[in-house]
């Protein structure tokens, strides 16, 4: 049997556990999962809140189920091992490259805190881990310089990812130059963004980006008057309309400073889209893009986004990386 915690996960991280769990059930594999909250509607699904990863009663949950199912692993979905070791195998699943470095841009105070106190965590509870599973090789060279030096587990490379869609016909998405979907996190640098499209619609008025903001009032306090007319904020979209909406957008722009994968670049490939991405090592390693910016500069952000309007960059983005989900499955259910 297979845990999974997921006590502390949410946002993009829910794509992945409803894929990786739709996997497991066409493996009719043996599996739980512990939500904070119902997202899969599953009889395998256990919501019971969310929890820190620090909490004392995650662990004596974490502690309490692998005993009552005899669990033989238990997958920690959200980047921290547990608290105290467990009687079975425990596999970390990381995906925040936050808590790996400072990211080039400035974060709040309170997010400097959190994600120092988390690699902390990290630290401590790395003896009570087995493997860490990453997504790239560069997440997994910088997650090996926060774990402590006699560390003995493994660091597995298995990126997995949804590479088949059904596509649905939606007009709302046919009139958009670029796009960009993601959370209004400071990291997804959008600051930087909206200053690109108020230089490059002095050329081309007409240029419109959509964007995926989950609040509106974060959105308007973001965007100045003068691009209003240009940049839309769809709120917060479903996967297939997220799926629709790059499927119909001329070009996808990914101005983030930092990812431990980019699922909208990996869609973005899978869809044959011209890419425009930052030309940091994490969007390398994923993609070879259309074509890349210096994410700290909205004049050259700017620039990239008139080439590609004047027709300048015609070239589809690559994909770099394959989906290894059977291979995580294997690791998870040996």
């Amino acid at each position: 049997m297979l845990i999974i915690d997921a006590l502390n996960t949410g946002g993009g991280s829910d794509v992945l556990l409803k894929y990786l769990c739709e996997i497991l059930e066409s493996k009719r594999k043996k599996y739980l999962v512990l939500t904070p909250k119902k997202v899969l509607n599953s009889d395998k699904e256990v919501a019971l809140g969310r929890y820190p990863p620090f909490s004392l009663k995650r662990n004596k949950i974490l502690l309490d189920t692998s005993r009552k199912y005899s669990a033989s692993t238990v997958l920690c979905f959200g980047n921290v091992p547990p608290a105290a070791r467990l009687s079975c195998r425990v596999v970390t699943y990381f995906h925040n490259a936050l808590i790996l470095s400072s990211p080039p841009i400035r974060l709040d105070f309170f997010s400097i805190i959190r994600f120092h106190i988390l690699r902390q965590l990290i630290w401590k509870f790395s003896p009570n881990c087995d493997q860490f599973i990453c997504q790239t090789r560069w997440v997994a060279t910088e997650l090996r310089k926060i774990l402590p030096r006699d560390f003995g587990g493994d660091i597995i490379l298995a990126p997995f990812f949804q590479d088949e869609f059904t596509i649905k016909q939606d007009n709302r998405f046919e009139s958009f130059d670029f796009i960009y979907v993601s959370s209004e996190a400071s990291h997804k640098n959008h600051k930087n963004l909206f200053d690109a499209v108020q230089i490059c619609t002095k050329n081309f008025p007409l240029a419109r980006l959509a964007v995926t903001f989950n609040s509106e009032s974060s959105f308007r306090k973001q965007t100045k008057s003068s691009i209003r007319d240009s940049v839309i904020n769809l709120g917060k979209l479903s996967r297939d309309s997220t799926i629709n909406l790059t499927k119909h957008a001329r070009f996808v722009i990914f101005p983030s400073v930092v990812e431990s994968l980019g699922l909208g670049l990996v869609e973005a490939c899978l869809l044959n889209k011209i890419v425009l991405t930052s030309d940091l090592p994490f969007s390398g390693e994923v993609i070879k893009a259309s074509a890349t910016f210096d994410p700290l500069s909205p004049q050259s952000i700017a620039n990239c986004m008139s080439k590609a309007l004047r027709g300048e960059i015609t070239n589809k983005a690559e994909l770099q990386i394959s989906n290894e989900i059977d291979k995580l499955v294997e690791v998870l259910t040996e």
